[in-house]
This record gives structure tokens, C-alpha cells and sequence, in this order.
């Protein structure tokens, strides 16, 4: 049989994209005390659609994970190096 691949998301114009070093912790805001949703994992392709005030708005690539409420994830900037 055939193999499905998970859905990839469609993104205008060409948004930087990273592979993390390591864990990432994923956050549904942009706020250090928000809970961790997840990880980005170690080489996973992840789209940098926003950075704002030393936190990246982040999709990753493929699509094993769903955002939140408000369509986006958030990870730390540095964490990804940038």
C-alpha cells in the first residue's frame, strides 16, 4: 500500500526555515510562564513565519501537531538560534 505523508502547510512567500539542535518547547503564546504544548524536534523543518520581542512564531513543516486558539505556536528565539 501506499505510505500517506502528513499534511504540509501552504505558506505565502518564502518563510525562513530551521532545523532545531535540539528540543524545542512549543508554547500556544508567547509567555515564558505558558505551559509547554509540545516539542519541535531535533532537525525537524520549521517554518519562522514572525519574530516578536525574543519569541519566533513557528508551524512546523510537517504537520503532526496542531496550533492553538490563535492559529500559531511560539517558540523561544533563541532556542532556534535567532
Amino acid at each position: 500500500g501506499s505510505t500517506r505523508s502528513p499534511p504540509r502547510l501552504a505558506v505565502q512567500g518564502e518563510p525562513r526555515v530551521v532545523k532545531p539542535a535540539h528540543d524545542v518547547p512549543l508554547r500556544a503564546t508567547a509567555k515564558e510562564s505558558e505551559a509547554t504544548i509540545g516539542v519541535v524536534e531535533p532537525g525537524a523543518e520549521t517554518f519562522v513565519l514572525d519574530v516578536v520581542a525574543g519569541w519566533a512564531s513557528v508551524m512546523p513543516k510537517a504537520m503532526n501537531v496542531l496550533p492553538g486558539p490563535d492559529g500559531q505556536f511560539w517558540v523561544k528565539a533563541s532556542d532556534l538560534g535567532i
